[in-house]
């Protein structure tokens, strides 16, 4: 058995902890998993704990040099000999622990393109990098930024691209009564919605601003919003100010993220970050025709006028224009969903993700071998 920790700063929704759900997925015959989670729990505590996999919870309010000592102790006490840290606070104190009990393999999964670094911060990622098995990124934007910002060796990058619950995000098993009685919107309704936190990265204030070059050609769609964050007071701002509130609803924060989007006629994207967008995969695995902008491009998965219809980034006209062309021709919107569909069923799995993540594990650990560097 090999002793694999995962470290993480907490285990709530969202961010990395993609890769910790997709833990109960590895083959727990060869490797021993555990999660240490830096600054709290989460809602996915119970989850993982669930499937047999230990979770520690260290519980750190402020940062303290010796907690990486106590962080260190865990690893040698529990043996662990793979060390995969997730961004850049876990990403540092788990590190350097991993260095201080001689942990033999050392991962790190580098930062999303939402991040802004400090030069301390991309200075410290450089210099770790240096004790650092490999760096994982998730997609070639990621990648192509920690080269060029953190001057790291390209051959210690491993691209491993996210995945999805296909089961979870399934629209013929997923059950949306409880979600329509809430809603209450009449059936003569388009409904354009989205998925996100509420935050000025994701580029909700320019669907709210193309809500009325919708309305002027199509006053029947309704607009809703799945999340909460720190831009819902300006948002909701903005909505009164538009005059527009009739049309517009927040729904706040969701578990059944599937039951929102199935209600869904077209699902709304104008993230102003590249990279890929984890919503948008979802949203196409529960067939939905999707309008992006083309910070989300994807050679072979999200592709204008193919996967999805893109918009210029920051444009509202724009994204209301994409909105109405698809809201107005259904066959080209049943089109897009059915293509999008395909592509995401076809490549975003788990057993993909589980695959290119146990060959990279293994890969690494049979180098360690020779070494002598290895205890069972």
């Amino acid at each position: 058995m090999i002793n694999l920790m995962y470290v993480v700063d907490d285990l709530k929704i969202g961010g990395p902890t993609i890769f910790v759900t997709a833990l109960t997925n590895l083959d727990q015959t060869k490797y021993n998993i555990s999660v240490c989670c830096l600054f709290g729990g989460g809602e996915l505590v119970p989850e993982i704990e669930k499937a047999g996999i230990k979770v520690f919870v260290l519980g750190l309010k402020q940062w303290k040099p010796w907690l990486i000592f106590k962080l260190a102790w865990v690893m040698r006490r529990f043996n662990i000999q793979i060390v995969h840290t997730h961004l850049f606070a876990s990403n540092l104190i788990g590190r350097i622990a991993a260095l201080i009990s001689r942990t033999p393999v050392i991962i790190a999964a580098m930062r999303s393109t939402t991040q802004r670094m400090t030069r301390l911060q991309l200075l410290t990622d450089h210099f770790l990098s240096h004790i650092t098995d490999r760096i994982m990124v998730i997609d070639e934007p990621v990648k192509q930024s920690v080269i060029r910002d953190e001057k790291i060796d390209p051959r210690k990058i491993v691209c491993i691209h996210n995945a999805i619950d296909q089961t979870f995000f399934n629209l013929k098993q997923t059950d949306n009564s409880k979600e329509k009685v809430e809603l209450n919107i009449d059936k003569s309704n388009f409904i354009v919605g989205t998925v996100a936190s509420l935050s000025p990265i994701k580029g909700h204030i320019y669907i709210i601003r193309a809500v009325p070059i919708v309305l002027k050609e199509l006053p029947n769609t309704k607009f809703i919003f799945v999340g909460n964050g720190p831009s819902r007071k300006n948002l909701e701002q903005e909505v009164q100010k538009l005059n527009i509130a009739k049309h517009v609803i927040f729904i706040g924060y969701r578990r059944n993220t599937p039951a929102w989007i199935s209600l869904f006629d077209i699902f709304v994207h104008p993230c102003l970050i590249k990279g890929i967008p984890k919503a948008v995969i979802e949203a196409m695995a529960m067939k939905k025709a999707v309008v992006a902008n083309t910070f989300s491009i994807i050679p072979n998965v999200i592709e204008d006028q193919i996967t999805a219809l893109l918009a210029k980034p920051k444009d509202p006209k724009s994204l209301a224009q994409a909105i109405i062309k698809l809201l107005k021709d259904k066959n080209l919107k049943n089109k897009i969903a059915l293509e999008g569909y395909e592509r995401v069923k076809d490549y975003f799995h788990y057993p993909r993700m589980i695959n290119e993540l146990e060959s990279l594990y293994d890969k690494l650990i049979q180098k360690k071998k020779p070494l002598g560097i290895i205890k069972y």
